[in-house]
């Protein structure tokens, strides 16, 4: 791989984890200068990596020219968990055999870390996508996950996270559907009722400038 390659790829990767996770806040103007001197690159790779990441929708163009972060509201955040809930309702449909996501991490039983939660979460939708024969459903899931990440990063407020998604995980890998389902439904019904107390998760955490743990 061409060293050229190489600095595309870690310039992709490095933008969409760090827009995932917050290091650039909802609501930002991404500047394409203060992100290659940060990132210790030129301006035009920088750009041709925010473009792709517009593509993706992770972030927009800015009106006056440049990219932002979309902020976060309330509505948005909404729409995010609706969809992702509705692809996920079509994707368990079409799985054969949802006992191949395999065991749930073992790490998971011991983690208090917010991160730590969301991705594991992150993992198991994207194993029940890459299981349905469809490709079209891994490549939705894993955008819609790059746009929820940060926001599942801050449902600590909910409590039990970790049981939670241990009990949804055990639920899928049953070759019972319309409980994987039911479940699949519940996990973000919950979400959808309880989105001032993740809002206010995020808030909290931005004061604080870091994530908090999961009680």
């Amino acid at each position: 791989m061409s060293p050229d390659a190489v600095t595309a790829e870690r310039l992709y990767r490095d933008l969409k984890r760090g827009i995932m996770l917050g290091a650039f806040p909802p609501g930002g103007v991404l500047v394409t200068s203060h992100i290659a001197g940060r990132l210790g690159t030129s301006v035009t790779p920088v750009r041709d990596v925010l473009h792709q990441l517009v593509g993706e929708g992770l972030i927009a163009t800015h009106d006056g020219g440049g990219f932002i972060v979309p902020a976060i509201d309330r509505e948005r955040m909404a729409y995010l968990y609706r969809w992702h809930g509705e692809v996920m309702g079509i994707i368990i449909r079409n799985v054969e055999r949802p006992q191949d996501i395999g065991d749930f991490p073992e790490r998971a039983g011991r983690t208090t870390q917010a991160r730590d939660i969301a991705g594991i979460a992150a993992i198991l939708f994207a194993r029940l996508a890459s299981l349905s024969g469809n490709p079209e459903h891994a490549t939705a899931i894993d955008a819609l996950g790059a746009r929820l990440h940060l926001v599942r990063c801050h449902e600590h407020g909910l409590g039990r996270c970790r049981g939670e998604l241990q009990a949804l995980w055990h639920n899928v890998r049953s070759t019972n559907k319309a409980k994987a389902r039911t479940a699949l439904w519940q996990y973000h019904r919950r979400r959808l009722l309880n989105l001032d107390k993740i809002m206010r998760g995020m808030g909290s955490a931005s004061q604080a400038g870091d994530l908090p743990n999961i009680p």
